[in-house]
């Protein structure tokens, strides 16, 4: 009994105890759970606030990349202002030079148009004593009858076919004769050494002839009514048969060396190919020898341009008493290759004169609106475009101002 129930109390402690450690442990396992759940949300607040601050680093990242492009941007900005402010200041320069030189060239103008206006009063006084001395001398051959009208009309007649005499080559020859006078029409003019005028003129008539041969050398080239050196070879013929026959990169030299050796030509004394010829039945003529070796050679190999150009100036020679390097100059249409007359010379100067007021009246009228749009428009601009539109009208004035 007594060790029956000594068990019994020895069960029961350990019952307890084992109870006791049991209700110990499920405490313990709580509170391992609730300190796991614990730890598992600081963990996730952890990464969280890691992610945050990767995110926050990459925009700081961002930021600054931005920043270094910005700042790149404003040094390449700067760069560029800094050669525009100078380009700035040197238009405003420019323009302060412009408004110069147009009130320059509007001074200019100015007096350009008074010596226009002068020119055109002598230009009229002029022609009306042109008028009258070929009035007078109309009425002092209607005069003289008919009496003396054979004599004036053989004289006429010579002195109109004198170049083709000159060309003729041989009165026995008609077939030349007659295709080196369709070649070229020769103006008719005298053998004068300074400048080739009719020895029949009046005196008015010589004076006006002189001082438009005057006037004209001082005018720059540019139309078809100027002045033309006689006796000269004109190079053009020998380069257009050079560019016909020659490749273009040998046609310069060879056009240069063949119109050298004419030149060479024609100024050597050893070389005269003309020959005396009876014209009028009683008039003996030297005339070009037309049958020239040396120029047929020259037709021959280089066509009629070249040779014509030749004996142009050998006509020319002859007839001036010049060789082609004298002051023998006479007024010349160059758009019809002839002796301009005086009318044509004086008819020239009047269209220049005309042409002149013309842009003078362009240049005020535009003068006139630029100022009434000036301030709707960049004054730069506009002052250097009518720069440009008056620079452009003078050019164009001066160009046609000269002979061609």
């Amino acid at each position: 009994m007594a060790d029956s129930r000594g068990r019994n109390v020895s069960i029961d402690a350990l019952t307890s105890k084992l109870e006791s450690k049991i209700y110990y442990h499920r405490d313990a396992a709580v509170e391992y759970l609730d300190i796991k759940t614990m730890v598992d949300k600081v963990v996730e607040e952890k990464n969280k606030l890691l992610a945050e601050n990767t995110e926050f680093l990459n925009t700081i990242d961002k930021i600054v990349e931005e920043k270094e492009k910005l700042q790149h941007d404003h040094d390449v900005i700067n760069e560029l202002v800094a050669p525009m402010a100078e380009q700035l200041e040197m238009v405003k320069k420019e323009l302060e030079e412009v408004k110069h030189e147009h009130v320059a060239a509007k001074e200019e103008l100015a007096v350009a148009k008074e010596q226009l206006a002068q020119k055109n009063k002598e230009l009229k006084v002029l022609r009306k004593k042109l008028q009258e001395s070929e009035a007078m001398h109309t009425q002092h051959e209607q005069q003289i009858g008919s009496a003396s009208k054979p004599a004036r009309s053989k004289m006429v007649t010579r002195l109109s076919h004198k170049r083709a005499i000159l060309l003729q080559g041989s009165s026995d020859n008609d077939t030349d004769r007659h295709r080196c006078k369709k070649q070229r029409s020769y103006p008719q003019v005298p053998n004068n050494p300074s400048a080739g005028q009719h020895s029949g003129r009046d005196d008015d008539q010589e004076v006006v002839r002189q001082k438009l041969i005057k006037g004209f050398s001082e005018i720059d080239a540019g139309q078809s009514i100027g002045i033309k050196k006689m006796g000269k070879l004109n190079e053009k013929p020998f380069r257009d048969a050079c560019a016909v026959k020659l490749a273009p990169k040998y046609a310069g030299t060879k056009s240069s060396e063949l119109y050298a050796l004419w030149q060479e030509l024609l100024d050597s004394p050893n070389w005269k190919p003309f020959k005396s010829v009876i014209v009028d039945g009683n008039h003996q003529e030297e005339v070009i020898d037309v049958g020239d070796d040396k120029l047929q050679g020259l037709k021959m190999a280089w066509g009629e341009g070249p040779y014509n150009a030749v004996v142009s100036a050998l006509v020319e020679r002859k007839e001036y008493n010049t060789d082609g390097t004298g002051d023998a100059f006479d007024l010349w249409n160059y758009k019809e290759g002839r002796k301009a007359t005086l009318g044509e010379c004086v008819d020239c100067i009047l269209d220049n004169v005309k042409k002149l007021k013309r842009v003078h009246l362009t240049y005020r009228s535009r003068r006139t609106m630029c100022t009434a749009t000036a301030s709707m428009h960049d004054p730069v601009k506009d002052l250097s475009a009518a720069s440009n539109e008056w620079s452009h009208q003078m050019s164009n004035t001066s160009k046609h101002g000269g002979k061609s």
